[in-house]
């Protein structure tokens, strides 16, 4: 079966699976961030915890819309930076 991607301008095949392995791996991440090691009072991440949660919400929708998603994604990047997880927002 061949694929036909003529009406999608600038698309590659495999492009689309790709940024979905990129989104995949950052809440992959983001999951890692929560199960941690348990050094920090879960107050104070309350916002960024909250910011994953919509982050994952919206990644694991049925049809989830890009711009959702990558709303949510720099949502979660803001607010690891002011958790001072300069790590995770990098990631």
């Amino acid at each position: 079966m061949t694929k036909h991607w003529t009406g999608l301008v600038g698309l590659r095949a495999g492009s689309v699976a790709r940024a979905e392995d990129l989104y995949t791996a950052c809440v992959r991440e983001c999951a890692r961030h929560l199960a941690g090691d348990g050094t920090r009072p879960p107050s104070a991440d309350a916002p960024l915890v909250a910011a994953i949660g919509a982050l994952i919400v919206e990644h694991t929708e049925l049809r989830p819309d890009e711009d959702a998603v990558f709303a949510a994604l720099l949502a979660v990047g803001g607010c690891a930076l002011a958790a001072g997880e300069q790590r995770l927002a990098r990631r």
